[in-house]
């Protein structure tokens, strides 16, 4: 089953900023629309707003104490969001185009929260807030040059830079794809196993399910 994962989708930005027009004068009409230039763009809208569009529990959850620090987080990460789709997993590399990008914000290098942006025809918008998952685990591995996430298949990996060149690393332990937490893969490995995970789920469920027309 999906486990959601984010605290604030792009929905709930946008009633933030759209509640918060006479407050927040710099809110242009653009940005209520959710529509930017720029990935920077998209990013800094919801992070100048970050202290309105997070309640008091989301705060305490991400160890947020006031609007003060909110106000003064800076960015850790800037990495591309892969978004892999379950038609390249026979390819042979994974394809890094910029569809959508990882920002995480946080203190003295730590990262606490994290905001992700995606490319919509020339545009850019505000996708998810929150994102605890990657806030772990950018705080716990260095040299990150990406984010994975396996659509449909619901899998989320590592890229790193190491000495032998990129390699993927899982979130944690995906048994039933035959992948650990504990190891790295080539793309052709990490690619090869997701390949054979989505055939086995195919065969279980149906052609539905590659289709992506099965809510698991």
């Amino acid at each position: 089953m999906k486990t959601i994962q984010v605290i604030a989708v792009f929905y709930l930005a946008l009633g933030v900023l759209g509640c918060s027009k006479n407050k927040l004068s710099d809110v242009s009409a653009q940005q209520v629309e959710n529509s930017y230039p720029t990935a920077d763009a998209a990013f800094n809208a919801a992070k100048n707003n970050l202290h309105s569009i997070l309640n008091d529990m989301q705060k305490r959850s991400y160890g947020l104490e006031s609007d003060e620090q909110i106000k003064n987080l800076t960015t850790t990460n800037d990495i591309p969001l892969i978004l892999l789709s379950m038609n390249q997993l026979k390819d042979t590399v994974v394809n890094t185009a910029a569809e959508a990008k990882l920002y995480a914000i946080g203190q003295a290098g730590s990262p606490k929260i994290c905001i992700t942006v995606k490319k919509a025809k020339d545009t850019w918008m505000i996708s998810t807030i929150g994102l605890k998952k990657y806030v772990d685990a950018l705080a716990s591995n260095t040299d990150v040059t990406g984010i994975v996430e396996a659509l449909g298949l619901e899998l989320s990996f590592l890229e790193l830079q190491t000495a032998n060149g990129k390699a993927y690393k899982p979130l944690t332990d995906y048994r039933e794809a035959k992948l650990s937490s504990q190891a790295t893969y080539s793309a052709t490995q990490m690619l090869g196993s997701l390949e054979n995970y989505r055939a086995a789920l195919e065969t279980k469920f149906g052609k539905e399910f590659s289709a992506g027309e099965l809510d698991r």
